[in-house]
């Protein structure tokens, strides 16, 4: 049902609508109409604001007070002119302490019965890690200098933040959280990030160096990550420096350092939508380190070179604008490269289309375009020397 029909924003008066004779509505209901009118209406927008919604004031004793509405600066709420009763069940009241309701201009005997909250808010703290985990959010706060020692609550909240990842893997533990929401620079410190999400604010002002901790299932995110991994990780919208012993993928990240592989991975390593960080004529580089896993690069921008692929295994490189090179040290197993962009061999040449062996026993399928690819397959088929895919 509508409550108000007009409003008087030069007189401050609120007409109610003829739907509240004989009924009920809450004050709640009228200050959202209210609020709905003012946000279309610019002439009404003109006018200070004629009534507000307020309570949960503290009482003391851990009380406070029920919602209320309040009629500012004169503003009086006029019945619908008809013989009836209306109900207002809540408390409405004015700044200058006076009736709230305005009758003079009423012909029809209308009543307004005023059925106040007779309830009030009460407070119940609950002394438990269940009430402190709440507060939490599902995160710890971390940040290196200056944050704040201790491994009870509130520590690691938002303010104050916990000093270190230390003393936050304390916190996570107690209060089974399962995100570290760092800033600055962060030392892994040998945690056990298993199975945790340490997400930055960005990857500019945020980083995290690991040192060989347990980081398996680890998610990394908007941040800044290098340093030695220890299980597979999950990176996505980082900036990825150099980093040892790495198993897992990488999402749109950007790529800027040397990544070793650890050598005893069997897992795929996944590297998607993702663009090199390095200027000028250097490269990121993903090194294999002869383990015995396949690999797959989706949406690669950028340069990138390739090295110590050497097991037999399986490379996938789909380019979006790319130069790729790969090394001499990639020996075996298959390589397929589309898209478009460069595909080069160690010396800096380009990899013809179609399927070739380079270093002895690399196979390479390259169905990449690019201009030296088109005008090369353009003068093979005017030539008659070859088909064109």
């Amino acid at each position: 049902m509508a409550v108000i029909a007009s409003i008087d924003g030069t007189a401050r008066r609120i007409f109610l609508h003829a739907d509240t004779v004989d009924a009920s509505w809450e004050p709640v209901e009228l200050y959202r109409e209210y609020r709905a009118q003012r946000r279309t209406s610019e002439p009404l927008r003109a006018f200070d604001a004629l009534l507000l919604m307020s309570g949960n004031i503290p009482k003391g004793g851990g009380k406070a007070t029920p919602r209320y509405m309040l009629l500012l600066e004169g503003t009086r709420i006029i019945p619908f002119d008809a013989s009836g009763v209306t109900t207002v069940a809540g408390e409405i009241i004015t700044d200058d302490q006076a009736e709230p309701f305005d009758f003079s201009t009423l012909t029809q005997p209308m009543v307004v019965d005023k059925q106040p909250s007779d309830a009030e808010i009460i407070y119940i703290t609950i002394d438990s890690p269940i009430q402190d985990r709440l507060d939490y959010g599902g995160e710890v706060s971390v940040e290196p200098v200056p944050g704040t020692g201790g491994t009870v609550y509130p520590t690691g909240t938002s303010a104050p933040t916990v000093d270190g990842l230390i003393v936050g893997s304390v916190l996570a533990s107690t209060y089974a959280l399962g995100t570290f929401s760092v800033v600055g620079t962060n030392l892994q410190n040998s945690v056990d990030l298993s199975g945790k999400t340490v997400r930055g604010r960005s990857r500019a002002s945020t980083s995290l160096i690991l040192d060989g901790g347990n980081t398996t299932y680890m998610n990394a995110v908007e941040l800044t990550l290098t340093g030695q991994a220890n299980g597979q990780l999950f990176a996505k919208e980082c900036l990825v420096g150099s980093m040892t012993d790495f198993s897992g993928s990488i999402a749109s990240c950007i790529m800027a350092g040397t990544i070793i592989v650890d050598p005893l991975n069997t897992v795929q390593v996944s590297i998607n939508d993702t663009s090199s960080g390095i200027a000028g004529a250097s490269r990121p580089v993903l090194d294999f380190n002869s383990a015995n896993c396949n690999g797959s690069i989706r949406d690669y921008n950028g340069g990138l070179i390739i090295r110590n692929f050497d097991q037999g295994a399986s490379l996938s490189i789909d380019m979006s604008s790319a130069a790729v090179q790969l090394e001499a040290t990639c020996t075996s197993g298959v390589l397929k490269a589309a898209g478009t962009g460069y595909l080069f061999d160690a010396v800096g040449d380009i990899i013809p289309s179609g399927t070739s062996v380079i270093n002895g026993g690399l196979t390479v399928i390259n169905q990449t375009l690019n201009v030296e690819t088109v005008a090369t397959e353009t003068t093979r088929e005017i030539l008659g020397t070859e088909s064109f895919p």
